[in-house]
């Protein structure tokens, strides 16, 4: 999921912040992140045991990092998604909707940092 995860963050940050991506050795700033968990949970079983309705949490810690290896910003983010398997739904296709919530909650994070302030 790391893949898809830091292909939806750089998506968001052009898009939405108009960051320009570099090579590392070239980049101002480094964005680093790791999954760190990957939870699933079941919200309602039905009469004969089987799966109702579920739900996957996804947790990954992010760092903003400087060329000169200044922490910029470092938090935790987390996202649930939920399936209901009787309607087609699957816990791949949750997963992958959780990761392009994160990916949006990430560059809005870092949105925030970088905007700047009052003047």
């Amino acid at each position: 999921w790391e893949e898809q995860l830091t292909g939806m963050v750089a998506e968001e940050l052009e898009a939405r912040l108009s960051v320009r991506l570099a090579p590392r050795a070239a980049a101002d700033a480094v964005l680093r992140g790791r999954i760190t968990n990957i939870h699933d949970r079941v919200l309602v079983g039905s009469q004969d045991e089987s799966l109702a309705e579920s739900s996957v949490m996804v947790t990954v810690q992010v760092e903003l990092v400087a060329r000169e290896g200044r922490v910029l910003r470092s938090f935790t983010a987390t996202e649930r998604g939920e399936f209901v398997p009787a309607r087609g739904e699957s816990r791949s296709e949750a997963t992958l909707n959780t990761i392009r919530d994160l990916a949006e909650e990430i560059v809005l994070v870092l949105g925030v940092v970088s905007a700047p302030g009052p003047s």
